[in-house]
């Protein structure tokens, strides 16, 4: 029985803490239940690990070089070599150095460098920086290493490619590799190729859409054939004069990143008004309209039923949790919890992707997440999940499933999966998407049923006693009233805030969006 290779990919990573980077173990999933994101779902020892561990199956693999080619088959005699290629970022998936044009095959590489390796018959051997390796190399040995015997062992930092397709890595340069028999594969149907094998709350294999797929949801500036209507979307940032040069920084690369293949608008969000300097600043890095709006104050100040002095007994540094002494932090939470869609300038649009101005975008946006999600009836995608710190959500999941009780609603997820171990099972143990990047149609939040919940939540204060975050309160609603069918895992946009980030681990997903190390 021949064998082919599979990747086993971390979701995922912060730079610190619960997440499980590069250099560490993955656990094993087999019989382990269902994941999502960094949060324990069902009591069969599931791990806190972000996006956890993707089962990914790439390429066309019934029919990959493993599949039709010995293990010491040879693939010609030819000159084997067309040149090499030096990226930036130490990343061999980074942009092509500037000004750098292609080396000599004979050229002789150093291992601190990083770049592709150009050979014949769409070969390419890649390779990432290696600052502890003294030794280098050259293309043309490389190539013919890998043209004689495609499955040649390199060492340390090089994976293989054949027509984009990962076929062989080192441990240091790709994940985990499992085999699965050319049998097993072949039962796959078109479109599960790229997707989960097993099953889960959010990773269905017959919806999940694959790589290739996403060009029928790209404009043909982005070298897809979609040409229906555009959707009705808009960016939505809310920040402050202060923070207007990391928006400027961040803007800059999403104009280069996403922006310039999208042309959506923007709605920049303030409890005041912005300077002059601020809105000339901003203007001057977007290539598309930009509204620069002041919240009312009705939307943004602490309500009148809030007990001053019990929200001011809970305002204490924390060593660990952030923002636990803010006042302004608390209402951003309750603003983007129940507010922004109310937004006199964006009730004309029927999507948001929020913006903030501390994430930084490293995927060159091949297709178009609003059509996708459209055509697919998604009505919320997200990236990143995490766990909230728990000391800010005491009382929100007891309060949330009152607030279900009173309206005879019953969770459309298994609420099982997103509670506590131990002596209080009932209570919620934090999972959420991360909302500092999100993209919502804004007909689910205006819902009377999600306006109702808000309300029952804004109702008990804990926006301002224990600092609810909007990202929780997110979750638990679409928990209750979307289907996981209306939820859509947009592996393809890599983004980094503050020590989290998420970086598509699919090699043909890296290739096709350009994506580079953060």
């Amino acid at each position: 029985m021949s064998e082919i290779v599979v990747p086993v990919f971390p979701g995922p990573r912060r730079a610190r803490g619960r997440l499980r980077g590069d250099d560490q173990s993955y656990p094993d999933r087999s019989g382990s239940g269902p994941y999502i994101g960094a949060c324990r779902l069902g009591l069969r020892g599931a791990m806190m690990a972000a996006c956890c561990v993707t089962l990914t199956l790439l390429g066309s693999l019934g029919t990959s070089i493993f599949a039709t080619t010995p293990a010491d088959a040879s693939l010609g005699t030819a000159p084997s070599c067309i040149g090499w290629e030096q990226t930036q970022f130490c990343s061999y998936l980074a942009p092509v150095q500037p000004q750098a044009s292609m080396s000599d095959c004979n050229a002789e590489i150093q291992a601190d460098t990083s770049g592709r390796c150009l050979c014949t018959h769409g070969i390419v051997v890649a390779h990432n920086c290696e600052k502890d390796s003294r030794r280098p190399f050259t293309c043309a040995s490389l190539c013919d290493r890998v043209l004689q015997a495609p499955r040649t062992a390199f060492g340390r930092g090089f994976v293989v490619l054949v027509d984009n397709v990962l076929i062989n890595a080192s441990k240091r340069a790709a994940p985990i590799v499992r085999t699965y028999s050319t049998e097993r594969v072949r039962q796959l149907q078109p479109g599960e190729k790229y997707a989960a094998i097993e099953e889960g709350v959010l990773s269905d294999p017959k919806t999940y859409p694959t790589m290739r797929d996403h060009l029928q949801y790209a404009w043909p500036s982005q070298g897809g054939w979609y040409s229906g209507p555009k959707p009705k979307a808009v960016y939505l940032v809310l920040t402050t004069d202060q923070r207007g040069p990391g928006l400027v920084e961040t803007l800059q690369l999403f104009e280069k990143q996403v922006n310039q293949f999208l042309q959506y608008p923007y709605a920049v969000f303030n409890d005041r008004n912005f300077s002059a300097k601020f809105v000339s600043s901003v203007s001057s890095v977007v290539s598309t309209d930009i509204t620069f709006n002041r919240i009312p104050s009705d939307s943004w100040n602490v309500p009148t039923w809030i007990d001053r002095g019990r929200m001011q007994r809970g305002l204490k540094k924390h060593r660990i949790v952030p923002y636990m002494d803010s006042v302004s932090y608390r209402k951003m939470c309750r603003w983007n919890s129940g507010f922004f869609y109310r937004e006199a300038v964006l009730q004309k649009y029927d999507w948001f992707w929020r913006v903030d101005d501390d994430v930084f975008y490293f995927c060159s946006l091949r297709f178009d997440p609003f059509v996708m999600m459209t055509e697919k009836k998604k009505r919320y995608g997200f990236t990143i999940a995490m766990d909230e710190h728990m000391l800010t959500i005491r009382t929100l999941g007891k309060t949330v499933k009152q607030w279900a009780e009173d309206a005879g609603i019953e969770p459309k997820w298994s609420y099982e999966q997103f509670t506590k171990m131990g002596k209080k099972e009932s209570d919620y143990n934090g999972c959420h998407f991360w909302t500092n990047f999100e993209i919502g149609k804004f007909d689910f939040f205006r819902s009377a049923e999600y306006n109702a919940y808000f309300q029952s939540l804004d109702k008990a204060g804990g926006f301002f006693y224990e600092r609810w975050g909007d990202a929780p309160v997110h979750f638990l609603a679409i928990m209750y009233l979307l289907n996981p069918s209306e939820v859509t895992y947009l592996e393809g946009i890599g983004y980094a805030h503050s020590t989290s980030y998420h970086h598509p681990e699919d090699p043909e997903c890296m290739l096709l969006f350009s994506c580079f190390q953060p």
